[in-house]
């Protein structure tokens, strides 16, 4: 805030080894409604840069223990300070000069005397650009996002879970590390949409995911990868945990009811495991094949279970309950 309780148009480090200069330019700034810092050499201003993490700097090119040049290096070089607009006055003429203080990263060149209106008029476009630049890669970073996730449980999508997968493969294959596939799909789920109205069967999947989201290990990655089906990946996990892991995961959808709008009733859900190691040949289709077969298995065998298959497809059924 500034000093009549304004809101301040941001915070501004000057660097200038001249005090009479110097406080000139921070009278100006200030008046104008910025909150002003300034430093008599460039050695405090890097200090006091660091620690206040200004919005801009104004600072003189030939300044005591560190020179503009230096310190503007200093500045961009920082992936902290990446956003400070960095403004070169010098008493140099432009051109050649105006053209390295660019070149070294200053985002703008004022040639001393520096006229109060140009300034505050340089700063606030430096400063509407830079808000207007991070507004968009916010705005890129959210599209990102729901690009990457599943809108009703929040979940990573299908899109993002092979992408997850392809990358855990690749890790698997340079480290010789095990990597499983467990694929879970709600038995029943029709008539639950049928029965209750698909606003229940929203809250049902609503409830898996965030189950199924409490029950993974850092590292680990569950998803959305259908309309009842989900995913997850378990890294460094060799194929007995693997199946621990699938029969906790069925015990914490089937063991406790779903409390919904129409009321309380269970669900139950079967799952296909798959496993492979580091080994060459082994693909994300491969994996998915092999993992979809042995939950069509479990679904063959009666639902509310966990199927086991090797990526050759040899699979062994567990019955619910039965992790042994």
């Amino acid at each position: 805030m500034g000093e009549r309780g304004t809101v301040s148009l941001g915070r501004i480090v000057i660097v200038e080894d001249e005090a009479k200069y110097r406080n000139i330019l921070a009278e100006t700034l200030t008046s104008a409604g910025y909150e002003v810092k300034t430093a008599a050499d460039g050695g405090a201003g890097l200090v006091m840069i660091r620690q206040s993490v200004p919005d801009a700097v104004v600072l003189d090119w030939i300044l005591p223990i560190l020179d503009g040049g230096a310190l503007t290096r200093a500045i961009k070089s920082n992936p902290a300070l990446s956003r400070v607009f960095v403004i070169i006055a010098s008493a140099r003429a432009e051109g050649a000069n105006r053209a390295e203080g660019i070149e070294i990263g200053a985002d703008d060149y004022l040639v001393k005397p520096i006229e109060p209106k140009e300034l505050l008029a340089r700063l606030h476009n430096g400063l509407m650009m830079r808000r207007l630049q991070a507004e968009l890669e916010e705005k890129n970073r959210e599209l990102v996002r729901l690009a990457s996730t599943d809108a009703l449980t929040e979940l990573p999508n299908r899109r993002s879970f092979d992408q997850t997968l392809e990358r855990e493969l690749r890790s698997a294959k340079r480290y010789n590390d095990p990597v499983a596939l467990v694929l879970l799909d709600i038995d029943e789920f029709k008539s639950v949409n049928d029965r209750f109205g698909h606003g229940v069967g929203d809250e049902v999947l609503k409830e898996i995911g965030g189950r199924l989201r409490e029950a993974c290990r850092a590292g680990d990655q569950v998803a959305r990868i259908g309309g009842e089906e989900f995913g997850l990946i378990l890294t460094r996990t060799i194929g007995e945990d693997a199946m621990v892991a699938a029969e906790r995961t069925r015990s914490l959808i089937s063991d406790v009811a779903f409390k919904t709008s129409a009321g309380e009733f269970g669900i139950t859900a079967s799952l296909g495991v798959v496993c492979a190691g580091g080994e060459i040949g082994f693909s994300a289709h491969d994996l998915f094949r092999a993992a979809d077969e042995a939950l069509y298995h479990s679904k063959d065998e009666g639902r509310n279970r966990v199927s086991f298959s090797t990526i050759r497809s040899l699979r062994r059924t567990r019955h619910p309950g039965q992790v042994g």
